[in-house]
């Protein structure tokens, strides 16, 4: 299900390079709501990946998932402020996050579960 997700965030990048290059806004809206949709896909299930592979330490793998994912979107929202304001530059970012997200999905493989021991 992650690879459809990430197939649908690539998919709503790239009709955002296409929105720029008619210049239509209705599509560069389009392409935002599947780039949304596809987000939300992976934002509900990341949380779950993430806390499953520690299951008696599900409190400080939780802070840890919420800390590391703020850290994400400070170093994100960093560098689009600092790109020039255009659609195609907005693109290129958004497209850049998909592919990156798709690559680290394909390289990792989901470890079982861990046993602590009490």
């Amino acid at each position: 299900m992650f690879f459809i997700a990430f197939f649908i965030l690539i998919l709503g990048s790239l009709l955002m390079f296409i929105a720029s290059y008619f210049a239509s806004y209705e599509l560069v809206l389009f392409s935002i709501i599947i780039f949304a949709f596809g987000s939300g896909c992976v934002l509900s299930m990341a949380p779950v990946g993430a806390l499953y592979v520690f299951p008696s330490l599900k409190g400080q793998a939780a802070a840890m998932y919420g800390s590391l994912q703020m850290l994400g979107v400070f170093v994100i929202t960093f560098i689009a402020t600092h790109l020039t304001n255009s659609i195609e530059m907005m693109a290129t970012l958004l497209s850049c996050i998909s592919i990156l997200g798709l690559i680290v999905l394909t390289m990792h493989k989901l470890p079982k579960k861990i046993k602590h021991e009490t």
